[in-house]
């Protein structure tokens, strides 16, 4: 799984592995908590349960990106000027 808790005694959700938005945009875990720890013979004498629902949010959401880059600025936008790449870019078509 993407996540685990920071400890049997601190139920802090950590994230393990980085999320990747386009893979994944939702995770929805069951947490399972008993006041006796898992190895005990002891019956748990309280239980509970919690659903926990995890939203990603897409942070990195630019065009691709050509490298090694010299980047330009025109007004507002960014443009990547690779020099094995040519071309035009006309700001005032629409597709």
């Amino acid at each position: 799984g993407e996540f685990r808790l920071e400890s049997s005694f601190n139920p802090n959700i950590l994230v393990k592995e980085l999320l990747d938005y386009d893979k994944i945009k939702q995770v929805t875990m069951t947490l399972y908590v008993q006041d006796t720890p898992l190895a005990s013979t002891t019956k748990a004498s309280y239980t509970a349960t919690t659903t926990v629902v995890v939203h990603i949010t897409d942070t990195d959401n630019r065009p691709p990106w050509f490298q090694p880059c010299t980047e330009h600025e025109f007004g507002t936008s960014k443009v990547c000027v690779n020099s094995g790449y040519e071309g035009t870019v006309n700001f005032n078509e629409t597709s």
